[in-house]
C-alpha cells in the first residue's frame, strides 16, 4: 500500500475523521491558524467589474473530482499528481468521481456539492444569483510542494487560467481539497 493510500485509509476511518475534521477535530483547527498571513505584502486583488448576478462563474477545485470517462488522478504517486481535469459545465453530478486521499470522503460521496458545488451553482444560475455557469471547470488532484504548478509559464495553473480567460469567466470559485 502506498503512503498516500495509507493516509487516505486513515483519513476515511472513524478515528481519522475525528483527528482531521474541521468541525472540532484535533489537527485542522490548529493548523488553519498556524501560518499567519503576511500583512506587510500587498494582497493581489482583481476587482469584479460587474455584479455577480451578471457574471460567468467557474469552479476551480483541488478535490480530485473527475468524470467517469476521465483517467482518475494518480493517488499512488510519491509526490502527488499535479495534473487537472476539465469538467464540462453540463456534466451530470452522478457521473463525477473523486480520486483523492487527503481528506475524508464520506460527506463528499453523499453530496458532491460539498467538494465540487456544481449543482449549487446551477441552482444559483436558475435563481438569478449568478449570470451563467461557465462551459468548463477545473479540478486538480493533489501534489507536494516540490511539483511546480505555477512555473514554468506552461504549468497547469497557467493552463487553467488561460482556459478560464478563453471561456470569458468573470469569477472563479476556488474550492480547496
Amino acid at each position: 500500500m502506498s503512503l498516500w493510500r495509507a493516509y487516505g485509509a486513515f483519513a476515511n476511518s472513524k478515528v481519522g475523521r475525528f483527528v482531521l475534521d474541521n468541525d472540532g477535530g484535533l489537527i485542522s483547527g490548529a493548523t488553519a491558524h498556524s501560518i499567519p498571513p503576511n500583512l506587510e505584502e500587498e494582497v493581489p486583488w482583481s476587482p469584479l467589474n460587474k455584479p455577480v448576478r451578471e457574471s460567468r462563474v467557474a469552479l476551480v477545485a483541488t478535490t480530485g473530482v473527475h468524470t467517469a470517462e476521465q483517467q482518475p488522478f494518480d493517488v499512488d504517486a510519491a509526490t502527488g499528481d499535479p495534473s487537472f481535469r476539465v469538467i464540462p459545465g453540463d456534466a451530470e453530478l452522478e457521473q463525477l468521481r473523486i480520486a483523492h486521499v487527503h481528506y475524508p470522503l464520506e460527506r463528499a460521496r453523499k453530496d458532491l456539492n460539498v467538494v465540487f458545488p456544481l449543482g449549487l451553482l446551477r441552482e444559483a444560475e436558475a435563481a438569478g444569483g449568478i449570470g451563467e455557469l461557465a462551459p468548463r471547470h477545473a479540478s486538480f488532484g493533489f501534489c507536494s510542494q516540490t511539483k511546480p504548478l505555477v512555473r514554468p509559464p506552461d504549468g497547469t495553473a497557467h493552463q487553467v487560467a488561460t482556459m478560464l480567460r478563453d471561456d470569458g469567466v468573470d469569477l472563479a470559485l476556488l474550492v480547496p481539497g
